[in-house]
């Protein structure tokens, strides 16, 4: 029993091939049609109120944010990926879960923005962290074929707000930038950059490397705000 258990590997836990995976990316794309180009112009809406006001906007922002992981969850996971993933619903159920506690965060906010910006390395890495969610990331496809996405094409792009990749790396990023971001807003992200990861890993997908990146960000946040804690009680 213990040696084949033993004979298992991680890919043996994929439910589908890497091809069956990218091809459900463009039906997706082709059923949601012509989703995309709402999308779009939210994500350059969403771009020019992160990074030109956001301390007047973070209610719009957090609603937008909250709309795209709805979305995300409802759309993407529960009726399209489950048809090729057990997981999706579950999934599905994380996503409108974080849309639900972003409304809540949005409607208790007041006067004090959780938008509020301060200047630091972390800071600069959130604002790169955003534009890399909302206009690099869709044409990672085009821009990286040979390279992370091997064999893929334009029509299996990510878009903000329709897919949960660009979606999850938008919403880090911005935690990023804040000084005031709430962490209990980042459990269910960090979960999913991690599943995201492991997804890319087992596709034998370079993309991990991304989600490798986002997992690192994040816990460096994560000390920063406790070691800032830390030093006010002292």
């Amino acid at each position: 029993m213990l040696e084949t258990v033993l004979d298992y590997s991680l890919q043996d836990l994929m439910l589908f091939s890497p091809e069956v995976y990218f091809r459900s990316l463009a039906l997706y794309n082709q059923n949601i049609w012509p989703a995309q180009f709402i999308a779009a112009l939210t994500s350059v809406y969403l771009g020019y109120l992160i990074l030109g006001k956001p301390a007047t906007s973070h209610k719009t922002i957090g609603i937008i944010l909250a709309l795209a992981w709805a979305w995300c969850g409802l759309i993407f996971h529960i009726t399209h990926y489950s048809s090729i993933n057990w997981f999706a619903t579950v999934y599905g159920g994380l996503f409108l879960a974080q849309a639900c506690l972003l409304l809540w965060a949005v409607l208790k906010t007041t006067h004090h923005s959780i938008l509020q910006q301060e200047h630091s390395l972390i800071n600069l890495a959130g604002k790169a962290t955003v534009i890399f969610g909302l206009f690099i990331y869709p044409f990672l496809p085009l821009l990286t074929n040979s390279y992370f996405l091997e064999g893929q094409t334009w029509q299996e792009g990510q878009i903000f707000g329709l897919f949960p990749a660009p979606t999850l790396t938008v919403t880090i990023g911005i935690a990023l930038m804040s000084q005031n971001y709430p962490k209990p807003l980042l459990i269910i992200p960090l979960l999913y950059t991690f599943i995201e990861f492991l997804s890319a890993y087992l596709l034998g997908s370079l993309t991990s490397c991304i989600f490798v990146g986002l997992i690192i960000l994040l816990l460096i946040y994560f000390a920063k705000k406790t070691t800032s804690k830390n030093c006010q009680i002292y």
